[in-house]
């Protein structure tokens, strides 16, 4: 709707079928490989360890922010076949791609928090997000419509994230995370009952 509101025509199941480093498949499997390699391969290390791990030093903010650096850096040396740096080069292109991430990290931080720590949604979130907006019928300007709702998401979490957190209310926050993420035993960060980050200021 969006491409063909803007005079453009509409993406087609084939354009779907197609993804930057791959050959032009089908719809099913550019989105099966998404679920499993974008989904699970990463989010299982960035989501299901790095962000739990982070959180037993650091507020849920400051280790969403710690774990976008890191994705960044993993994801330098797919900028060459990424279609969606093509307009931006040199130096530039860095603090972009950080910027995309540290808000997909923000909004996928929240889906693993409010699943209950699972992995399996966040991959299946994310392996759908980089179908609808990483696929040949994305560059037509859905991916920027996708971009925009992403960043405005991030930004209605963080905005929360803060306001419970001056609050004291961290258990309520969007990012709190369950005790399952960050060890089995309380430690002197932690509030006993609700088994949710409380004190790390950091």
């Amino acid at each position: 709707m969006i491409t063909v509101a803007t005079g453009g025509s509409a993406p087609s199941l084939e354009e779907m079928g197609m993804i930057p480093g791959l050959p032009a498949t089908s719809i099913l499997v550019v989105w099966l490989y998404a679920v499993v390699v974008n989904g699970l391969g990463e989010e299982t290390g960035w989501r299901g360890f790095l962000q739990p791990l982070l959180q037993r030093s650091f507020r849920p903010l400051t280790a969403v922010l710690l774990v976008s650096l890191i994705w960044a850096a993993w994801q330098l040396p797919s900028i060459s076949v990424l279609t969606s740096f093509e307009v931006i080069s040199g130096p530039a292109v860095l603090p972009v791609l950080w910027f995309g991430l540290a808000a997909l990290s923000v909004v996928l931080a929240w889906v693993y928090s409010r699943s209950g720590a699972s992995v399996l949604i966040a991959a299946l979130w994310h392996g759908t997000y980089n179908l609808a907006a990483g696929t040949a019928a994305a560059q037509q300007g859905v991916n920027v419509v996708f971009t925009v709702f992403i960043f405005a998401w991030a930004g209605i979490i963080v905005w929360r994230q803060l306001r419970d957190q001056r609050a004291g209310r961290d258990g309520a926050a969007p990012l709190a995370a369950p005790m399952a993420l960050t060890g089995r035993n309380p430690g002197p960060g932690t509030d006993r009952d609700s088994g949710t980050l409380t004190s790390p200021s950091r």
